[in-house]
């Protein structure tokens, strides 16, 4: 069996963009309620560029990641159709005679679908590396966060804690200083004691003469 040539696929995909092409003006009422016309042909543009250059225009849509440029046979199997040929999707879309609403409608919207597929090739590689970085970004980076999260919470309770704590000449002080204010009570209340008992002293004295003057003793 002849293995087809990279340009005998990149000629079978400029064929069923030209026959798109050709045909789209014809499409019936109910099968243009499915498509937009100008997408399909900015979309064919992107096509006709990307199997002539390998790569794709500045201006255009490209895929993106994990999606990658599509290999030309892989391309012409997506238009040319794995379960329905685009032939007979585009035969159902300009058929006056609308059939079976339900067919048309498939047909229709499996047109755009077919050429949006040049941005979501996608290699096993690619999909395994995909995997990976979500893996890596949705649970090892979060895992990474929470222990971050955790080690400044600690680091932080550390400090502070430290900063409470007192060191030997603060807990010197605080006691210097906690001596001095019972030194400074126990003084207050011994000068109040003398004070109370001059007092009473000198009421005791003065009563004493009294009582002498008026011939009483005491």
């Amino acid at each position: 069996m002849t293995m087809m040539t990279e340009e005998t696929y990149i000629e079978l995909v400029r064929q069923n963009l030209s026959m798109l092409e050709n045909h789209l003006e014809q499409f019936n009422d109910y099968a243009a309620r499915f498509i937009d016309k100008k997408a399909i042909v900015d979309r064919i543009s992107t096509w006709r560029w990307y199997v002539s250059h390998k790569y794709f225009q500045k201006d255009q849509p490209k895929p993106e990641p994990p999606a990658s440029n599509p290999p030309i046979p892989w391309l012409h199997a997506q238009l040319q159709g794995l379960s329905t040929p685009l032939a007979k999707d585009i035969a159902i879309c300009i058929s006056p005679i609308v059939e079976s609403s339900l067919m048309t409608e498939h047909a229709a919207r499996r047109i755009p679908d077919r050429l949006n597929m040049i941005l979501h090739y996608v290699t096993e590689e690619d999909a395994k590396a995909d995997q990976e970085a979500a893996y890596k970004r949705n649970v090892l980076d979060k895992m990474d966060r929470q222990k971050a999260t955790d080690y400044e919470r600690t680091r932080r309770h550390k400090q502070e804690a430290e900063e409470r704590k007192k060191t030997p000449e603060q807990v010197d002080k605080m006691a210097q200083e906690y001596m001095e204010k019972k030194n400074r009570q126990r003084t207050e209340a011994r000068e109040k004691f003398d004070a109370a008992k001059r007092r009473a002293d000198e009421q005791y004295a003065a009563e004493t003469r009294r009582l002498k003057k008026s011939g009483n003793k005491a």
